[in-house]
């Protein structure tokens, strides 16, 4: 009988009575997967061959298959899901990788995450009702659109269809200061206490909790300036050595080195596979199919929201950042509204879906649109930063369709989740307050209230504000650190950047003069600035 050296994930593993509930969904998971069985498969069928004289090493046989990679992404994609799916224990209760074969333990080479926040919470009352409220906006919004403009929902396209919409008989069902108009109304009807001071002048009526600035330096401590960062410090021999690192960990595909490596920032180089390992996108045949099929949908139907969105991506693209990619991200826009897979993956659903009986007497119903989220006006900028990453569409698409499910459809849902819209702008004004009262007060008085300038920079991710390529540095630290908290941060750190020009003005114009360009500006020095500033004025 050979002796096989190390294990593999071919080999049993058995779970004492003390494995807490996650790992066993993790274990089940894992077996139910055609990955697992395929090199399970490939393991049982190489020892067997007669080269094999004196053992195996089946560590070195998985990695130079390719199969070991593969293993690393779909156990960390596992882990997340499970974490996601399962209520929460205290956080020191993590998945016990001692349990599991020496393969697993490498597979997870960093601690685990935090667990997500999505569970420590619970949703308000006044915020459900409100959720509704907008969703029945929305819906009666659409039936508006199709009454007064006589014709259908969805249609086939017809020669006489036009691709270029003219901008004058546009209209959108809602933008965003819609949205914010509707945020500004939530409030906790059950709140006996008064809001008194400083921290009463916010515009966000709803009392949340916010993480202190004390709290955000712990979760940020890898944007201090003692550590070098990616597009900062421009050293060729820091540059080269990121690459190289980031380079090794993506063929190995060790998804946690992946997201702790891009706390410090991504060579542009290799930005684009690192966000497709870390979101878990896939990029295989299938995904491609799936988009031509949808391609295809477009090309040859007609939404009656289709005009809007090419509306809104033409507005998008006046920018010297964007033109060039105006075919791509329409392409993409159109495609979106489109793929009935962002229903069930959008860790928050932005609306309750119309729903529409389905012809021939049938009680079955299908949504409107099928991706269950109308976008509002200026969607588009969200879509333009990713055309730098490929000259694939298929690829734009993919990556921005698993960043808009785990993080930016929260910028688009009313709920008492941290990350909702929200809670940004809860905590922008928050730290702000906190950080800066004099101005905030100051802004007050001129009835220039400070979120009213921030709260188009939280929506748009920043996309369309600064540079592309400060949008992506920024984006980076989202995706590295898997939280939105980065954007309200940064949303504060400009206002105090630019109080002491602020604190001159008299007159709400002249507020809008002082935050109107933001084009020159860096993120992460500014970050860093806020973050921390006593360590480097010292």
């Amino acid at each position: 009988q050979r002796r096989v050296h190390g294990r593999s994930p071919a080999q049993d593993v058995v779970f004492t009575s003390d494995m807490n509930e996650k790992a066993r969904m993790l274990w089940a998971s894992i077996q139910s997967c055609p990955e697992y069985w395929q090199a399970r498969k490939q393991v049982k069928e190489e020892i067997v061959k007669p080269k094999y004289t004196t053992g195996v090493d089946v560590q070195h046989l998985l990695e130079e298959s390719g199969e070991a990679a593969k293993l690393r992404a779909l156990i960390w994609k596992l882990y997340q899901e499970t974490t996601t799916n399962v209520s929460e224990p205290p956080i020191q209760d993590h998945v016990s990788t001692s349990h599991l074969s020496s393969f697993f333990r490498q597979s997870f080479p960093c601690p685990p995450p935090p667990l997500p926040l999505a569970s420590q919470f619970n949703e308000l009352d006044s915020v459900v009702a409100s959720y509704h409220a907008w969703s029945e906006n929305i819906k009666a919004g659409i039936i508006a659109l199709a009454r007064d403009s006589s014709r259908p929902l969805v249609r086939l396209k017809s020669g006489s269809s036009k691709d270029i919409a003219d901008a004058s008989k546009v209209r959108f069902v809602a933008d965003s200061q819609d949205l914010f108009a509707m945020l500004q109304k939530v409030d906790n009807k059950n709140y006996s206490g008064e809001s008194r001071g400083l921290m009463g002048w916010g515009l966000i009526r709803l009392h949340l909790h916010t993480p202190p600035l004390a709290a955000l330096r712990k979760q940020y401590v890898e944007l201090k300036p003692d550590y070098r960062q990616v597009g900062v410090d421009k050293v060729a021999w820091f540059n080269s050595e990121r690459i190289q690192i980031g380079t090794r960990a993506l063929n190995r595909m060790m998804i946690p080195h992946l997201q702790q490596f891009a706390k410090r920032g991504l060579p542009p180089s290799i930005r684009r596979d690192t966000w497709t390992a870390v979101l878990g996108v896939s990029m295989d045949a299938a995904a491609r199919s799936q988009f031509q099929q949808l391609s295809s949908d477009v090309s040859t139907t007609d939404f009656i929201i289709d005009d809007a969105v090419r509306l809104d991506v033409e507005t998008a693209c006046n920018n010297d950042n964007y033109f060039v990619f105006e075919d791509v991200i329409r392409l993409v826009a159109l495609v979106f509204v489109r793929d009935s897979w962002l229903d069930n993956q959008c860790v928050s659903k932005p609306q309750e879906a119309l729903l529409l009986p389905v012809v021939n007497g049938s009680t079955q119903t299908r949504q409107f649109p099928p991706c269950g989220f109308v976008p509002l006006k200026n969607f588009a900028f969200l879509i333009a930063p990713v055309a730098f990453l490929s000259e694939q569409p298929h690829e734009v698409y993919m990556l921005f369709r698993s960043l808009f499910a785990k993080y930016f459809c929260r910028l688009f849902c009313l709920s008492s989740h941290p990350q909702s819209i929200i809670g940004l702008c809860k905590l922008f004004e928050s730290l702000l307050q906190t950080q800066e009262p004099e101005l905030f007060y100051h802004m007050i008085r001129l009835d220039a209230h400070p979120l009213k300038f921030a709260y188009p920079w939280i929506m748009q991710a920043f996309a369309g504000y600064v540079e592309a390529e400060q949008v992506l540095q920024l984006w980076d630290r989202i995706i590295a650190f898997d939280s939105l908290f980065v954007v309200s941060i940064l949303a504060a750190a400009i206002m105090s950047f630019r109080a002491p020009s602020l604190l001159q003005v008299s007159s709400a114009a002249e507020v809008s003069e002082v935050l109107e360009d933001l084009t020159f500006l860096e993120v992460i020095p500014l970050l860093q600035n806020f973050l921390f500033a006593e360590q480097l004025t010292t």
